[in-house]
């Protein structure tokens, strides 16, 4: 995990953005109604002003689920998620490309 975190770190730099904040759900393989509390709490900071860009590895970070992926977009972006970044990856790429998505949402 603590290579992810440097990861981020150093893009958000690259970026000109401050240090993440990381929001980890912890889920199971199983598929259904799950409770997301750190996904939540993600949203009720975006609410609150507190972060208008988002980092992601890869919208599987959302769901293995196209309709709940695009889902989960929508609802951060109507929270005000200004925009929604994909870590530069050939692994992020090849979902990117699955989902038909663009390499980051802006309102």
């Amino acid at each position: 995990m603590e290579v992810h975190r440097e990861t981020f770190r150093r893009f958000a730099a690259r970026l000109g953005l401050p240090a993440p904040a990381l929001y980890l759900d912890d889920l199971p393989a199983a598929r259904g109604p799950r409770p997301r509390p750190q996904f939540e709490a993600l949203v009720h900071a975006v609410m609150d002003g507190s972060h208008r860009v988002l980092l992601i590895p890869g919208p599987w970070v959302f769901s293995s689920e196209d309709h709940r992926v695009r889902l989960a977009y929508r609802v951060l972006m109507a929270a005000g998620c200004r925009r929604i970044l994909i870590l530069p990856t050939p692994l992020a790429t090849a979902w990117r490309l699955r989902l038909n998505l663009p390499d980051e949402h802006t309102e």
